[in-house]
């Protein structure tokens, strides 16, 4: 990491982070004050309301806010938890006990599974050991309109039942609120921001910090609102206004894993309607459609603060593989050792992963979150507006021409995305968003291609092609 970012002498405080439009929605907030309320945006994303916050209740809350000034960062938070372990650290992926590749070894159990099946498999292992009474994490929504939210699962059946990662706005707070002084103990599911406001949260709240006991983190490209799964669902032929459920991730056999298809199923109806994702428009993640304005403002990439983390093993000799495989960075003895036993029961398959290849499966990550950050932070600037501290200082990593314009590209295209698909909805003409965001997806394509084959990378790879027969003979 580089050094932190400048910031004013005042901080960039809770208020600004909502100001700003840079509240990621977690509902941290709301649980530490009643007053915070959480709302739906017109974008169809969450963030937290402070109508109703005086100034000396709003000092107090940036303590839980992953994006003020006023919390500690990433490193610090992860240092008080790990840094006393002997755990190794590095500035990319913070502590680790050890880096894995693995999934469940059960076909079927996997095949229902977004990757390789290792979040449910683990959390069903905590809860059949009696070592929490449930799991809150996303699962369907309970209210009208909404296709997810956060929820409490306490048995086997409905953790499998709500399995799958959810490309979708959600919220703790109800979720937290409706188990804190219970008397039970909890694992939460989150991504990176989420899990280091509950991390925040059970610092300040004893309460929450006996109950919540283990962290699981997802690694994160980026939060999207409620757009994605419309706009997924309207190409499939099924409209946001009959839209009942998605599948974001339907695996198919015989393909890579990233060939995976969406779904979604009509209000009324039991036919599900599939297409393959990369071919649809919003696939690509590189793309950043929907994609929340905080996420331009997250440098953490595997979870850092949480007790383990997984990802999508997206490395050629895993993604070959249908059924999907998890890069698993772990940082609890006691998972550890659970997975160990897994792995000597042949309950999953398991298996030590290099450190070169755990930054390769996220290296379009990195690019954004690192480059892009570095880039982002000098712009904004430039432009006078205030930023957040991170961990990454504005304008500090070499990053090409080509590189920064595609950053500009895909912060507007984010930004475009959402104004143009309110007005494609209210038109009922989904040709309106494409036609808005088009010129922008014709220039970053343009930019992409570019950047790919500048004169340095192809004599790069010319040079590796030419040398290849002759490293056989040497």
């Amino acid at each position: 990491m580089a050094v932190p970012s400048e910031a004013r002498a005042d901080g960039f405080s809770i208020s600004d982070v909502v100001q700003r439009g840079l509240c990621v929605g977690c509902g941290g907030c709301a649980v530490a004050c009643g007053s915070v309320t959480m709302r739906l945006n017109e974008s169809g994303a969450y963030e937290a309301s402070l109508e109703e916050v005086g100034p000396v209740e709003r000092a107090e809350l940036g303590a839980v806010c992953p994006f003020s000034d006023a919390a500690p960062d990433e490193t610090a938070i992860a240092e008080e938890l790990f840094g006393k372990s002997g755990q190794a650290q590095d500035p990319r992926t913070g502590y680790y006990l050890s880096l894995n590749a693995g999934r469940v070894a059960d076909t079927e159990t996997v095949t229902d599974s977004s990757s390789g099946g290792l979040t449910s498999w683990l959390l069903i292992q905590l809860l059949e050991r009696g070592m929490i009474d449930g799991v809150i994490h996303v699962g369907e929504g309970r209210e009208e309109g909404r296709l997810f939210d956060y929820c409490v699962s306490t048995s086997t059946e409905e953790l499998l039942q709500r399995r799958k990662s959810q490309y979708y706005s959600t919220e703790l707070s109800a979720a937290l609120r409706a188990v804190r002084g219970d008397g039970k103990r909890y694992a939460l599911v989150g991504v990176p921001c989420f899990i280091k406001a509950a991390r925040l949260l059970a610092k300040s709240d004893p309460v929450l910090s006996e109950q919540l006991g283990y962290f699981l983190g997802l690694v994160c490209g980026h939060l999207k609102s409620s757009g994605f799964a419309e706009l997924m669902a309207w190409q499939v032929g099924v409209s946001p206004d009959e839209l009942a459920r998605v599948d974001f991730r339907h695996k198919v056999p015989d393909q890579p894993a990233n060939r995976y298809e969406f779904g979604a199923l009509r209000r009324g109806s039991s036919d599900w309607r599939y297409a393959t994702s990369l071919t649809m428009l919003g696939g690509n993640w590189g793309h950043a459609l929907f994609q929340l304005r905080a996420c331009d403002f997250c440098d953490d990439i595997f979870a850092e603060t949480a007790d383990v983390c997984f990802g999508d093993a997206w490395v050629d000799r895993f993604a070959k593989d249908w059924r999907g495989t998890n890069i698993v960075v772990c940082r609890n003895p006691e998972l550890q050792a659970i997975f160990e036993e897994g792995l000597r029961s042949s309950e999953i398959v398991f298996e030590p992963l290099a450190m070169a290849d755990l930054l390769a499966s996220q290296g379009g990550n990195f690019r954004h979150r690192h480059l892009g950050l570095s880039v982002r932070l000098k712009n904004a600037l430039r432009r006078g507006e205030h930023v957040p501290r991170k961990r990454i200082a504005p304008g500090s990593l070499r990053v090409s021409m080509l590189r920064k314009r595609i950053i500009r590209i895909r912060e507007r295209l984010a930004m475009r995305s959402h104004d143009a698909f309110r007005q494609a909805k209210q038109r009922g003409d989904l040709a309106i968003f494409r036609q808005a965001i088009a010129p922008e997806l014709r220039a970053l394509s343009r930019t992409d291609k570019m950047a790919r084959y500048t004169p340095a990378r192809v004599a790069g790879k010319l040079g590796r092609v030419l040398t290849r027969p002759l490293k056989r003979f040497l």
